[in-house]
């Protein structure tokens, strides 16, 4: 029930860019629960399928837009502009071959006089607005999907790491809940706790000699060590530089179609 919620209620962009970093965020929740109410995994179906009816799937995907979105202007600002412009300035591009072909063919599609590279540099601003239009042109021109599909899908990545960096704050409280929670229960089950409370050898020696380490399910491990691995990987892997190679990355495919329009 909640996938054909998800699949009438969410169109594939929505999907991919705003509801799965949500749900990761969410996820870890999900797993602490799990873990301490293992006989009760498959009733959750009907809680999910409540919730999507009260439209809290909805809400997760539009608080990630919302969080992401936020985010976009300060990365923006630390990345030096719009990765789009950035490509098209002639202080900052990789190319000034294939730039000056883009710049022929966007004066072609749109009329709008594009700077040269003396004019660019005697009022940058001016020319920031000046590509920044001819980016709004090329948006407006390659939403097809069926057509443009590389474009469109690296806007998808784009959405996705923007929208999980803007939610990063949320991903590392609800991962070291997780990790905590779960962490501790083990610990109590395997008897760790007696090993802590140990003040001589001998009874430290005992603690060792009684751990349970069967006590603790492989349920349990599962999700702490998925809760671990999502914990390090919103400290460590999700930041502004993993955002912008997919920014990039778009960028240069959207940059491309203007070679390809009529």
């Amino acid at each position: 029930m909640v996938i054909d919620f998800i699949e009438k209620n969410f169109d594939d962009y929505n999907r991919k860019a705003r509801l799965a970093p949500a749900l990761l965020v969410s996820l870890p929740i999900a797993l602490t629960v799990i873990a301490f109410s293992p006989n009760h995994v498959w009733s959750w179906g009907g809680v999910a399928s409540l919730l999507a009816w009260f439209g809290i799937l909805k809400l997760l995907a539009q608080l990630a837009r919302d969080m992401g979105k936020a985010k976009e202007e300060e990365l923006y600002t630390a990345w030096g502009g719009k990765p789009t412009t950035y490509f098209l300035r002639y202080r900052t591009t990789r190319n000034k071959v294939n730039l000056a072909r883009q710049h022929r063919k966007l004066h072609e599609l749109t009329g709008q006089s594009i700077p040269n590279e003396s004019e660019e540099l005697a009022n940058p601003d001016l020319a920031d607005q000046i590509y920044d239009t001819c980016t709004q042109f090329l948006l407006s021109k390659t939403r097809d999907h069926s057509k443009f599909f590389l474009i469109y899908e690296e806007n998808c990545n784009y959405g996705f790491r923007r929208n999980l960096l803007g939610m990063k704050f949320l991903g590392i409280l609800t991962s070291s809940i997780g990790v905590f929670f779960i962490g501790a229960q083990c610990i109590s089950k395997i008897g760790l706790l007696n090993i802590f409370a140990a003040r001589q050898v001998n009874s430290l020696i005992q603690a060792g000699t009684n751990l349970q380490f069967s006590n603790c399910s492989s349920l349990s491990v599962a999700c702490l060590l998925v809760n671990f691995f999502l914990l390090i990987a919103w400290l460590l892997w999700i930041n502004s530089g993993w955002v912008k190679i997919a920014a990039d990355a778009y960028a240069i495919r959207l940059l491309e179609s203007c070679e390809n329009l009529p």
